[in-house]
């Protein structure tokens, strides 16, 4: 239920951080530009998410047996592949990408200017992003 969970949400995040690169990208080509509340809605949505697959990627971490068997069979984890995706280096990526997002989050929070706003997501958003996709087992996933 968990791992649902926790694969559904990366849809909508994935959805919804894709739309804000494209958004960023689209509106830092526009000289004049105001922010509106969608702009609004979705990078703190995107915020939200992240923290939300986060919680639940964690819980399925220590109770589907990769944190354990990462513990107790740290050889075998690390030569197979997918074992080593999935038990370390899946949590520890997105970890990075979530302390990235929130890091990036709160800088734009502060920021009044709305091409320096857009110029931030598509920074630190597009950065965490790729991070994201790098380390989802497709195989499994899709």
């Amino acid at each position: 239920m968990i791992l649902m969970l926790h694969s559904l949400t990366a849809y909508l995040f994935l959805l919804v951080g894709v739309v804000n690169i494209i958004s960023a990208i689209f509106h830092l080509t526009i000289k004049k530009y105001d922010w509106t509340k969608i702009d609004t809605l979705l990078y703190r949505l995107f915020f939200v998410l992240s923290h939300i697959m986060l919680l639940l990627g964690l819980v399925q971490w220590m109770t589907g047996g990769h944190l354990s068997n990462l513990i107790n069979n740290t050889k075998m984890v690390m030569k197979e592949p997918m074992m080593r995706l999935l038990s370390l280096e899946h949590p520890l990526i997105n970890i990075i990408g979530v302390i990235i997002i929130s890091i990036g989050y709160f800088k734009i929070k502060g920021i009044s200017n709305p091409h320096t706003k857009k110029k931030n997501i598509l920074i630190y958003y597009g950065i965490a992003l790729v991070l994201f996709i790098s380390r989802i087992p497709w195989n499994q996933w899709i």
